[in-house]
């Protein structure tokens, strides 16, 4: 679980999607809170993947799945 501005958000990531480099052309800055961050690291580190796989995997499968 997730707390996110008071509301627990559950999901779970089943595929872990390798990044086409050629298509990340997109540069950006990104401040995690420590605790996330702690736990991406980690989930990167234990599943073989790049931690930049890990955060765009995450941010696809919330979009995919925003109730509207």
């Amino acid at each position: 679980m997730i707390p996110f501005l008071g509301v627990i958000v559950m999901f779970k990531v089943n595929k872990i999607e390798k990044i086409n480099k050629s298509k990340a052309n997109v540069p950006m800055t990104i401040r995690f809170p420590e605790d996330v961050y702690t736990s991406y690291k980690k989930l990167s580190e234990e599943s073989n993947q790049s931690f930049n796989s890990i955060v765009i995997s995450a941010l696809r499968y919330s979009l995919e799945n925003l109730e509207k």
